[in-house]
């Protein structure tokens, strides 16, 4: 049998050369109108800062400085910030800025006061300048420790203004002012209440984001070192050198496609002959496969227990409480296989509840034999199951724990979801 030569394939070739000169024309090709238009985009988010100074410890105002910065630090890149103030002349202190020097100046200026505009006034007054900046989206955190002085509009003023505008409003509570006043502020207007005391940034940012429409997980600092911007003359050179490029590759390929086409004529492919049988003689057929014996049959091993019946693998979920509502809604929360759940406003807990209306220690499931049992620890609005209250209940799966006013699911199944 003669074997046929081989030829290498045009394809492979062709797609080399494309794999090599199709990225330094991209990299070469001059700005589009497409990129001009994403520079002029305008800013992914403005988060407006309001501070309430009436009322305000100075070691609070310490503590919503630094919360507010590192807040900055997890915003998607672009994003402004603007600051404004209740007390003085001035309501707006610092204009939309990405510079983190900038904001860190404008926080240190501010002091606790026991005198400023009344909270609906001045309010209503930064809602309107935040809705005048063009931004993809807009929202609002308001720190404020909740005091409501006489002013010249109605409470529900600024907050119609800011749902008419679509700036949801962010409370962060400070010291024992009024929480139900706050949180009515971020319920309206479609934001989210939290306290200074338990609030961390990462916590105020994953409120904000879905909001905002953006993901905190992959959002990059917006005070991140920028890559350097190439001048004008280097963008040119770097055209002009991609435009070479192309037509480099294109007269390539032409000179590639004649000289296969040349040699395709000068040496045509050579055909294999078939095997020269003599005359009389009959093709000989291919061989007969090897008939099966006990030398050549694999070993099947098939593992069968006593009674002739598939074993079947049961897997122990861990049972989880589901958050409906409040600020950890969405989440799913271990329980204890063995010991203790702790659930209440208090950081030590297991589960943190970081509402007024729940206690610090509010109330424990333990698990006794193979039932998880509440108990209430004397919480001041009571730990309710299925709209009952209750001081001790064996759960069940399905049931509704309300603890303050976030609403559990109770999964003794581990987390379907």
């Amino acid at each position: 049998m003669v074997k046929a030569r081989s030829r290498p394939r045009v394809g492979s070739w062709l797609g080399l050369l494309i794999l090599f000169t199709l990225p330094c024309a991209v990299r070469g090709a001059p700005p589009t109108a497409t990129a001009a238009a994403e520079a002029m985009a305008p800013p992914p988010l403005v988060v407006g800062i309001a501070i309430d100074e009436t009322g305000i410890t100075p070691r609070d105002l310490e503590r919503s400085h630094d919360l507010i910065l590192a807040l900055f630090g997890s915003l998607p890149p672009g994003s402004l910030i603007t600051m404004a103030s209740f007390s003085g002349d001035r309501r707006i202190v610092l204009p939309p800025t990405a510079d983190p020097s900038q904001l860190a100046s404008a926080l240190a200026r501010f002091k606790p006061s026991q005198t400023g505009v009344a909270l609906p006034d001045g309010l209503f007054d930064i809602i309107g300048y935040l809705g005048r900046q063009e931004a993809e989206a807009r929202v609002l955190l308001l720190v404020s420790s909740g005091r409501v002085r006489e002013g010249d509009l109605q409470f529900e003023d600024p907050l119609n203004a800011a749902t008419a505008k679509g700036i949801p409003i962010f409370a962060l509570a400070l010291g024992q002012g009024d929480g139900r006043l706050l949180r009515r502020v971020a319920k309206i207007t479609g934001g989210e209440y939290l306290r200074l005391e338990v609030a961390d940034a990462s916590m105020l940012s994953q409120a904000i984001g879905p909001r905002a429409g953006f993901t905190t997980n992959t959002a990059t600092p917006v005070n991140a070192a920028a890559a350097p911007t190439p001048s004008p003359l280097a963008k040119g050179s770097a055209g002009l050198l991609g435009a070479a490029a192309i037509l480099f590759s294109l007269g390539g390929l032409l000179m590639l496609g004649i000289v296969v086409l040349l040699g395709r004529r000068l040496f045509p492919p050579a055909q294999a002959k078939a095997p020269v049988v003599p005359s009389g003689a009959e093709p000989s057929a291919p061989p007969a496969p090897e008939p099966p014996t006990q030398d050549n049959l694999a070993p099947i091993e098939i593992e069968v227990d006593e009674a002739g019946l598939e074993k079947t693998l049961v897997v122990e979920a861990l049972p989880t409480l589901r958050a409906l509502s409040g600020p950890g809604a969405g989440k799913n929360f271990p329980l204890s296989p063995s010991g203790t759940t702790s659930i209440g406003r208090s950081r030590r807990n297991d589960i943190l509840v970081p509402e007024d209306a729940a206690s610090a220690q509010h109330c424990r499931i333990d698990r006794e034999g193979d039932s998880y049992v509440l108990h209430d620890l004397g919480a001041t609005n009571g730990t309710w199951v299925n709209g009952t209250r209750s001081e001790r209940a064996v759960l069940q799966h399905g049931d509704r724990l309300r603890v303050g006013e976030t609403v559990f699911t109770v999964s003794l199944f581990g987390d379907r979801s």
